[in-house]
């Protein structure tokens, strides 16, 4: 309840609800707002950068941004063990992107903190 209370009035305008609200429903657009912002989960993120690393072969995009932000974004392996908190946000981010049927916007405030799910995505 307390982060349906931080969204902005102007955003209020629609239907607004928890992932797990919207669970098993579709919607034409889906606005997922400060999903990571609000994840309790900090540096955990840092894994999906390995996971693209393997996938993409270090493409000039992450080569570049590797190399700029290394000590503060250098990519983590996963342990599904030390990753369960991960494990579960990214079955929640799953959740919520496939409840668009036609758009999906992801708004996150924190910069560093949304770096590599945007990256990612981006």
């Amino acid at each position: 309840q307390e982060v349906l209370d931080q969204i902005p009035e102007g955003l209020k305008t629609g239907i607004v609800m928890t992932i797990f609200e919207a669970k098993g429903l579709e919607f034409d657009d889906v606005l997922l707002y400060n999903f990571v912002t609000n994840s309790t989960i900090e540096e955990d993120w840092r894994v999906i950068y390995s996971y693209v690393m393997k996938q993409t072969e270090l493409n000039s995009k992450l080569n570049a941004l590797y190399d700029s932000r290394t000590s503060k974004f250098r990519p983590i392996g996963f342990d599904s063990t030390k990753h369960r908190l991960l494990s579960s946000e990214l079955k929640h981010l799953y959740t919520a992107v496939t409840r668009a049927r036609v758009n999906v916007w992801i708004y996150d405030e924190n910069e560093s903190k949304r770096a590599p799910l945007f990256d990612y995505f981006l």
